[in-house]
């Protein structure tokens, strides 16, 4: 998909014509996203937490599926996700970014992130 203002990147039609012939599938994302959601907020029922805040790119991914600039985001923290207990999730994107991930339905709010989260930890 080519919205003008993000490429969706995923699987050529080379390679879904293969999984065809093989008899493959491609994976539900609307499940998958779900129910990674659905596991951080059992962990987080299950500890009495209200939530929880993650910096890490991987952890950004599990929990929104929001993959913008990961390996930039490894030296320079500006993003963060927090997913409450009730599963209501808040993505912190670098600045004028937000519209890279506001399309995905796990996230229920964006904000601006700012440089130096890993000060405040």
């Amino acid at each position: 998909m080519d919205d003008n203002d993000r490429v969706e990147i995923g699987p050529t039609d080379v390679a879904f014509a293969e999984w065809a012939a093989l008899g493959l599938t491609t994976p539900n994302l609307d499940r998958m996203r779900k129910t990674r959601l659905d596991r951080i907020v059992l962990q987080l029922r299950q500890r009495d937490y209200a939530g929880v805040l993650c910096f890490d790119p991987l952890n950004i991914r599990y929990a929104s599926d929001s993959s913008n600039m990961h390996i930039w985001i490894m030296h320079n923290p500006s993003r963060a996700v927090f997913v409450s207990a009730d599963g209501y999730v808040v993505l912190w994107d670098f600045h004028r970014c937000s519209h890279l991930s506001t399309y995905l339905p796990l996230i229920n709010e964006t904000r601006d992130g700012g440089a130096g989260f890993y000060y405040f930890v």
